[in-house]
């Protein structure tokens, strides 16, 4: 076997007091600045179903409001901030704002323009929704309104 060539020596891979540190800092770092990533898109995410959560209740109860407005459980008038009773709506206040408005139709029906505002303080936050509704009769429906929510009053 003197004839075969011999494979080269392998020389032991010394690296430089301190580069195995740098290696471990370097990895945490990027390690920590990945998970500051996914922690402030967590935290996006919650601000963002909290708003729709709020978005969606003060609809719920500004609709219930004008609804209950409309089948003539209570009256076209101003009224309010007054607050609920149930205990799940903690924090919630109603009000309703009553105001003449011209038809502009001409043919001398007066319609009153209700808009009901439900706002939750703690959470600085407001939905508005008005419709316009006949005076006389408040079973019939006039042409509704909607606006964006806002913040509280």
């Amino acid at each position: 076997m003197a004839g075969l060539p011999r494979p080269p020596r392998r020389v032991a891979n010394r690296r430089a007091p301190g580069v195995v540190l740098l290696e471990v800092v370097l990895a945490m770092t990027l390690f920590f600045l990945a998970a500051g990533v996914i922690v402030g898109g967590l935290n996006s995410a919650l601000r963002a179903v909290q708003q729709v959560r709020l978005e969606s209740q003060g609809a719920d109860l500004a609709v219930t409001l004008l609804s209950e407005i409309q089948m003539g459980l209570m009256p076209i008038a101003s009224d309010g901030p007054n607050a609920y009773q149930d205990e799940e709506l903690a924090g919630w206040t109603w009000q309703t704002v009553a105001s003449p408005a011209d038809s502009g139709a001409g043919d001398g029906g007066e319609l009153t323009r209700v808009e009901v505002v439900v706002a939750n303080s703690s959470a600085n936050f407001a939905y508005r929704l008005a419709e316009l509704l006949p005076g006389s009769s408040s079973s019939q429906q006039g042409a509704s309104t909607t606006t964006r929510p806002s913040g509280a009053p």
